[in-house]
């Protein structure tokens, strides 16, 4: 008469640890969502900001904005962020250079460099495409 108690215990531990990884599943979803969304509205507004350079009529508003969410962006990347860069001129690589804290902080200091704004783009673009991935 008690063998059955021990299946149904087992079958009710399987149905819950079934339970918890879809709930894991459906946390790391939602997520992925939301860093993708968070990237989406960065990558928009910092294009926004480099067509605002290049126009010569920049909005300081923007440049706050993603200045005080750069280091966050940063973080999201991970490696990602993290590039081999190569300066114009040729003479030198800065491994492990965090392109989109350093892209805002060059931005605020003056830097009009179409290279490193490209370098930034190229790889905003690269992580967005991961998150894109990941969230399906």
């Amino acid at each position: 008469m008690n063998a059955p108690f021990p299946a149904m215990a087992a079958l009710a531990l399987l149905l819950a640890a079934g339970a918890l990884a879809g709930a894991i599943l459906l946390a790391r979803r939602i997520g992925a969502r939301r860093r993708l969304e968070y990237a989406l509205d960065f990558v928009e507004r910092f294009g926004r900001l480099v067509v605002g350079i290049k126009s010569g009529e920049a909005d300081p508003g923007l440049l706050t904005w993603l200045a005080e969410r750069a280091p966050r962006m940063q973080a999201l990347m991970g490696g990602r962020g993290r590039i081999e860069y190569f300066s114009p001129e040729g003479n030198y690589i800065e491994r492990e250079f965090r392109v989109v804290t350093r892209t805002i902080e060059e931005i605020q200091d003056g830097s009009r460099s179409e290279h490193l704004f490209s370098s930034c783009q190229l790889a905003l673009i690269k992580f967005l495409t991961h998150l894109q991935e990941r969230s399906r």
